[in-house]
């Protein structure tokens, strides 16, 4: 059973510092000395950093901070050489700097017709071209490496709606209809759910042509901070596991250790799948994210596994230089 190994995993996430003066190998020993730190059995690594690829691949240029070498190569076959399981991540519709300058006709609009941003990017729709691109990226890197899993996140797709030309056009084809400027309806849920569902759904197709055996983990933050308008069956029909960053003190201290157990347990009841929940252990580069004690961190690590959660520890870096 593929999902056998995952269920058990100690996952370590990281991604690119974008140094000037990088010293690539230098940088890889010291994250997989991290990796040992931190007890992880799996590493998860971002395969851009804002769009620029860390391959040599056709997606997207290569980023100029690693220069001539393969950064995906090198992090897979060290992980493997360890006995490590490696995750291949992917940001989804946020931080894709180069892909939203090349093609801005495929980002999220709100109704004011403005770009719909998370801090200093503009995300993209799922109802684009952008839908497409994506799990043809996923692909190239799937087809090069051997990738036990892929972590999807980033789907920022509005609980407002997005209004760009796209979705405008695929929502009067379904409903008859204009897209509303009230969230509060039962068309607005539909949408918005199936939007996020349509796009794993063409992930999933191709990891099961490329590589059947690779594990596929969704974020979906329809659940963040306990939101009950989400239909989680129509993404985990997509995916093995369901990942939640929704953690206790995300952004401030406002939320109860409580709900970190309450929502991997809905969660897990509504997918009837395994549950991943992402734990900052690092110092936060965003300026509105809580900073943790360590003993707030060991709780609410201890909350995850008490509820058989996925435990993806997260060391934070920068998004771009």
């Amino acid at each position: 059973m593929k999902i056998k190994w995952y269920k058990s995993a100690r996952i370590h996430l990281e991604w690119l510092n974008p140094k000037i003066d990088l010293d690539v190998p230098k940088y890889i020993s010291e994250m997989f000395d991290r990796v040992e730190k931190v007890n992880a059995n799996t590493i998860a690594y971002l395969t851009d950093n804002g769009g620029y690829i860390l391959y040599d691949g056709k997606s997207a240029p290569k980023d100029k901070h690693i220069g001539n070498y393969d950064l995906i190569g090198m992090i897979e076959k060290e992980a493997h050489k360890r006995g490590l399981k490696f995750i291949a991540a992917f940001y989804g519709a946020h931080a894709q700097t180069y892909i939203s300058n090349k093609y801005p006709h495929w980002c999220q609009l709100n109704k004011e017709g403005k770009l719909n941003t998370w801090y200093n990017f503009s995300n993209l729709c799922p109802n684009s071209p952008f839908g497409d691109y994506y799990p043809e990226y996923i692909k190239e890197v799937i087809s090069k490496y051997k990738v036990d899993g892929i972590y999807v996140e980033g789907m920022y797709f509005p609980p407002e709606f997005c209004y760009c030309s796209y979705c405008k056009e695929k929502f009067k084809g379904k409903y008859k209809r204009e897209i509303p400027m009230e969230k509060a309806n039962r068309q607005f849920k539909q949408f918005h759910q199936e939007t996020i569902a349509d796009f794993y759904k063409k992930i999933r197709k191709v990891v099961d042509e490329v590589s059947p055996n690779t594990i596929i983990t969704g974020a979906t933050y329809t659940l963040y901070e306990g939101m009950k308008d989400s239909n989680i069956k129509t993404l985990s029909k997509y995916v093995d596991v369901i990942a939640m960053e929704g953690q206790w003190g995300y952004y401030d201290n406002n939320i109860s250790l409580r709900e970190i157990g309450l929502c991997n347990l809905m969660l897990k009841a509504e997918s009837k799948k395994p549950i991943l929940n992402t734990q900052f252990v690092s110092k936060n580069v965003d300026y509105d994210y809580a900073q943790r004690t360590t003993e707030h961190t060991k709780l609410a690590i201890m909350e995850n596994m008490s509820q058989g959660a996925i435990v993806q520890v997260h060391v934070q870096t920068a998004f771009e230089e």
